[in-house]
């Protein structure tokens, strides 16, 4: 009897098995580079990230009191550096004086805030970057700016998308370099505001104002917090999404099982903190020769 169920819940797992290796292996982009393995928005963490075979990572980029543009999440250096002063009120010679690592490890003291140049310099072909814009993190004349760079180390557009919680921001760039890829973050608190009310957090609620907001921004796709619990979604709402031409990507998601589900709802892209682990992971419990779709 042992035996005989052994064998059914073999035959059960088999199946389950090959139902996922349907499902597509989304692109991994790590949140500010591998944090597992490097030291946050640093070429460590990036190059780390690419030597595992992900293909892509998500950055933040802001402006220097000398204009340029390095690659930083905070407006300051406190959670970094217990230093108060501010990315926009220092020259990139100023900043490169920071220690920015030792205060997470002694084998990150050397590291400095790249500057997106160097980024870009660095990337591999084939490799994609998302690239995230807090509010006023970057000047008006940012877009310019980041055509010209990309245009410097031939990194094809396809292969940037510009993201960012503050709608002006995408605006700004859609109104001066007109066709770039970008998307609208929105998270619980954005939610609320298009439209989605307590205690339900029913996603579906925000829906019509989100399709009108990437519309009138001139998105072509959708970033979602979908490893938020309370927000309550379902495929109906993702492919609605999706129907209405725009790409859906998810973050920040570290758990595979949460990610096959969101997958298999349509989503190509997640952003996460673990993207060596949650690529290798995919690949041994999904799908080994699966090949990383752009969608």
């Amino acid at each position: 009897m042992l035996k005989k169920s052994s064998a059914i819940w073999a035959i059960v797992l088999l199946a389950g098995c090959v139902a996922a290796s349907e499902v597509k292996m989304p692109i991994f982009y790590g949140h500010r580079g591998d944090r597992e393995l490097g030291l946050e928005n640093t070429m460590s963490a990036y190059k780390a990230a690419w030597a595992n075979g992900v293909q892509g990572v998500e950055i933040d980029v802001r402006t220097t009191a000398d204009g340029k543009l390095i690659c930083f999440h905070d407006s300051d250096f406190f959670k970094m550096a217990n230093d108060k002063r501010r990315v926009n009120k220092l020259t990139y010679d100023e900043i490169r004086k920071i220690d920015i690592g030792s205060k997470k490890h002694p084998m990150f003291k050397d590291e400095k805030p790249p500057l997106l140049e160097d980024f870009f310099a660095a990337m591999p072909k084939n490799s994609y970057v998302l690239l995230e814009l807090k509010k006023n993190s970057v000047d008006a004349n940012f877009p310019y700016a980041l055509r010209d760079l990309m245009k410097k180390y031939n990194i094809d557009r396809s292969r940037v998308t510009v993201v960012s919680f503050y709608e002006e921001m995408l605006i700004n760039l859609n109104q001066k370099v007109p066709g770039m890829r970008n998307m609208l973050i929105v998270g619980l608190g954005d939610c609320r505001r298009l439209g989605m009310k307590a205690p339900s957090y029913d996603a579906h609620l925000a829906l019509k104002n989100i399709l009108a907001r990437l519309k009138a921004i001139g998105c072509t796709g959708f970033s979602f917090g979908a490893s938020d619990k309370r927000i309550k979604y379902d495929a109906k709402f993702i492919k609605n999404i999706i129907d209405a031409g725009y790409e859906v990507s998810v973050w920040t998601v570290n758990d595979v099982w949460d990610l096959h589900k969101l997958v298999k709802m349509g989503a190509t892209s997640v952003v996460t903190d673990r993207p060596t682990t949650m690529k290798q992971t995919w690949e041994k419990l999904f799908s080994k020769r699966a090949v990383p779709d752009k969608g």
